[in-house]
């Protein structure tokens, strides 16, 4: 028998029976499809159509009062016939995509490993990636976002000097730019929202490497010393504490440490190849989720509920795993499909930082 081929390849009739193989051994990196952050920061908005439009109702018309005595009513006179709220219709337009793979019978049949669940949990993974790559772009586009909610700087966030999240220079720890920061995007975010969206509402998303740089400056490390509540008495806040250096919940804001990564190197198997997290470095973005994972009512319903939720996924059809024989060709073929179009609902309840290290 051939000696096997050792580098990465396309499974065939040929090289995925190894009668001397260890049968209780192999080495996969599918991410589990569950474990990816998106999840945390967007809510799914399931649907049976592929495209809609929702109201955008006005967030500064509830609190606009210019005069009270646009108000007053005295007796004797009609009663005031006050305004109308404005809105606006939003539209959303899903595009399927699907991650299949085709496999030919002699390869199924002669594997000694299971050739065809291990495709697809790869393309179940590959959904995921795509589908967090596209949330980041929808997040990064500058035109979806007021321009109030959006900075260019910590600097022009709060008006500092030499302003960052990232330095470890034990001065600048007074000084407390991230602390300055976090409320300075919470009142940014209870302005723009009429005092809707409080603090415990939301959550800072960034990659692994701003939370590590963030990790090693003064500051945090002053704040989990001064802080017992950060330490957490929680597994789960330990574990995360561990894992990024930083607290589950800093400044009252929900930490979320978006690891997903991309490689963008076509057909390179040896992880030499161009891999990067998805998330860019000096990104962060504050987002609100209101309720759990699944919203509630849908966009095309008259009864549908009212959401501050900031990015939203609207699915007419969310990873869908089908596999089918096809016996004339001998083929085994399988795919995970997803037809969606994520969209930020409500940029006013977020804010985007587009550099946090100036």
């Amino acid at each position: 028998m051939a000696t096997p081929n050792t580098s990465f390849h396309d499974p065939g009739s040929y090289n995925v029976f190894i009668p001397a193989a260890t049968s209780k051994l192999q080495v996969e990196f599918s991410r589990n499809p569950t474990s990816f952050p998106l999840a945390q920061y967007m809510q799914i908005v399931p649907n049976q159509a592929v495209a809609g439009l929702y109201p955008e109702l006005s967030s500064s018309d509830p609190v606009t009062v210019v005069t009270q005595a646009d108000n007053l009513w005295p007796d004797g006179q009609e009663r005031p016939k006050g305004r109308l709220r404005p809105f606006r219709w939003k539209e959303w337009r899903s595009e399927r995509r699907t991650y299949g793979y085709t496999l030919g019978s002699l390869t199924v049949d002669q594997a000694r490993f299971d050739v065809v669940a291990a495709h697809g949990r790869g393309s179940a993974a590959t959904a995921m990636t795509d589908r967090t790559l596209d949330a980041n772009t929808v997040l990064t586009t500058t035109a979806n976002w007021p321009s109030a909610n959006i900075s260019a700087t910590i600097d022009s966030l709060i008006a500092g000097t030499s302003a960052t999240w990232t330095s470890t220079t034990a001065t600048l720890a007074i000084n407390q730019f991230i602390k300055k920061g976090f409320n300075a995007v919470k009142q940014t975010i209870a302005k723009q929202t009429g005092g809707v969206v409080q603090p415990g509402q939301l959550m800072c998303i960034i990659n692994p490497v701003a939370a590590s740089n963030m990790a090693a400056t003064e500051e945090i490390r002053e704040y989990l010393v001064n802080h017992d509540a950060s330490l957490g008495v929680q597994s789960q806040e330990s574990r995360f504490i561990d894992n990024w250096g930083l607290p589950k919940v800093l400044y009252g804001v929900e930490m979320v440490v978006e690891d997903s990564v991309r490689q963008t190197t076509r057909r390179n198997m040896d992880g030499t190849g161009t891999i990067s997290y998805i998330p860019a470095d000096n990104d962060a973005f504050f987002l609100s989720k209101v309720g759990g994972l699944i919203g509630a009512g849908s966009p095309n319903q008259t009864n549908a509920a009212p959401t501050f939720t900031t990015l939203t996924g609207f699915f007419h059809e969310e990873m869908s795993v089908e596999t089918e024989v096809d016996g004339w060709n001998r083929l085994t073929k399988g795919g995970v499909t997803d037809t969606r179009d994520i969209v930020l609902t409500a940029p006013s309840s977020g804010l985007y930082i587009q550099d946090i290290t100036s």
